[in-house]
């Protein structure tokens, strides 16, 4: 039981991770996401809210601030959230 709810877990993780990536490459062209943090068969990944991101460019310069997301959220990952969260941790 605790092996498959750990796996749904990081299947979720992963999800996010991958839907975040694309948001990004969608919102700004050219960048990527550089995630930290929710490091796969860690025990720091279950503790908080331990996935975060930030935003870096093709000359390897960061455009954001990190961005900590709790890793079991589930609401939608577009550009436009993408880019409000951007503008939020950047202040």
């Amino acid at each position: 039981m605790a092996r498959s709810k750990n796996q749904k877990k990081r299947d979720v993780r992963r999800r996010l991770r991958g839907d975040i990536a694309a948001a990004v490459a969608e919102a700004y062209p050219g960048c990527t996401a550089e995630f930290s943090g929710g490091v796969e068969r860690s025990r720091m990944a279950t503790h908080g809210p331990t996935l975060g991101f930030r935003i870096k460019d093709g000359r390897g310069t960061y455009r954001s601030n990190i961005i900590w997301i709790d890793p079991t959220y589930e609401g939608e990952t577009n550009a436009a959230w993408v880019s409000y969260v951007v503008r939020e941790s950047n202040g």
